[in-house]
């Protein structure tokens, strides 16, 4: 299920949930928490792979990896929003 299922109202909701429960943002010690928080130090390398993720920027990433790369990038400003195209 994904937010683009909810009414506009909850839809927006849920984003700022998101991030402020889930977030992507870099804690305290600068590392990445939520969706990216598996990636321990910015990504240098990321697969070709399809697995599209969309960003609170609006933007579609082509993966989990170039998503949580621009979150490194964005100083944890940039957080999830959505599995698939934006």
């Amino acid at each position: 299920m994904f937010l683009s299922d909810f009414p506009a109202s909850i839809s927006l909701h849920c984003v700022i949930c998101v991030c402020v429960f889930v977030p992507d943002a870099t804690g305290q010690d600068g590392k990445p928490q939520g969706f990216c928080s598996e990636y321990k130090k910015p990504p240098s390398v990321c697969t070709k792979d399809l697995h599209p993720i969309c960003g609170t920027d609006n933007k579609t990433y082509s993966n989990k990896c170039f998503f949580c790369k621009a979150v490194w990038e964005n100083l944890g400003s940039l957080c999830f929003k959505q599995e698939g195209k934006c």
